[in-house]
């Protein structure tokens, strides 16, 4: 995965170096009398100026606060504008959850903890309420597996089948990296970065994480005098944790929030 891993770092790169221009330091013209034979300039007019002349768009500092959920979990942005094209925002996520996945045959308990810190960029091409938004996540994620075997079910582990006595019990780990980067797209609803008040968003995109680090066993134990199940379930372990590997290596996110925008 180290190929996709790159590749979404180079993404990432270059959507940060298109974010440059949106941080540039030029005067507001939203009613500089100098302008429109002395007349205030409205907006639209202002942007019509701006982007006649090359330049960037007018300065409009203000504060997001944004409680939401979705797959990282219960999460909170704290963002904050320079203009109407740039937002910087840290986002935060803890998410507890247990579910079941069947791998190879055998229903596991899986019962993860995760908590995301993110630092995002949000581009808005556009000045509207469609944007783009690329960054890094410090990732604590990890998923605890516990083997759900069943008295009078059969297990086929290699070429023979097994029952949950001979099985015993089983359990693993998956530990996902610690720096995964992030690329999505989003929106939000009223009149985009210009105006104060309440809005609700909408994000979509994923966590590149790479492979995780996966570690699954079965109690030893029950192996010492039965080498051909011993061998087996070392087989087993081994394409399990390909099986896992193949399919945790992005973290899909979709996410929806109602917040609030502070201009001044």
């Amino acid at each position: 995965m180290k190929p996709m891993f790159n590749l979404a770092a180079a993404l990432l790169a270059g959507l940060l170096f298109l974010c440059g221009p949106a941080l540039a330091d030029d005067p507001a013209l939203r009613n500089n009398p100098a302008l429109n034979n002395g007349r205030s300039l409205t907006y639209d007019q202002t942007l019509s100026l701006y982007s006649a002349s090359g330049g960037d768009s007018p300065e409009i500092n203000g504060f997001t606060v944004e409680p939401q959920i979705g797959t990282l979990g219960v999460g909170l942005n704290i963002g904050y504008q320079t203009n109407d094209v740039f937002r910087a925002r840290i986002n935060l996520n803890h998410l507890p959850l247990t579910t079941s996945r069947t791998i190879k045959d055998i229903d596991f308990k899986a019962k993860y903890d995760s908590t995301t810190i993110g630092l995002l960029a949000d581009v808005h091409p556009f000045s509207g309420n469609f944007r783009l938004t690329g960054g890094l996540y410090h990732v604590n994620m990890s998923a605890d597996l516990t083997a759900e075997f069943k008295g009078d079910r059969k297990y086929k582990i290699g070429d023979t089948e097994y029952s949950s006595d001979e099985l015993d019990s089983g359990e693993g780990t998956v530990e996902w990296k610690r720096i995964a980067p992030y690329l999505g797209l989003g929106f939000s609803t009223g009149d985009g970065l210009k105006s104060s008040g309440f809005f609700f968003s909408g994000d979509f995109g994923a966590l590149f994480f790479g492979d995780p680090k996966v570690s699954l066993k079965f109690a030893d134990s029950a192996y010492q005098d039965h080498p051909e199940l011993a061998n087996n379930v070392r087989d087993y372990e081994t394409k399990a944790e390909k099986d896992i590997h193949r399919y945790l290596p992005v973290w899909p996110v979709l996410s929806l929030g109602f917040g609030y925008r502070h201009l001044f």
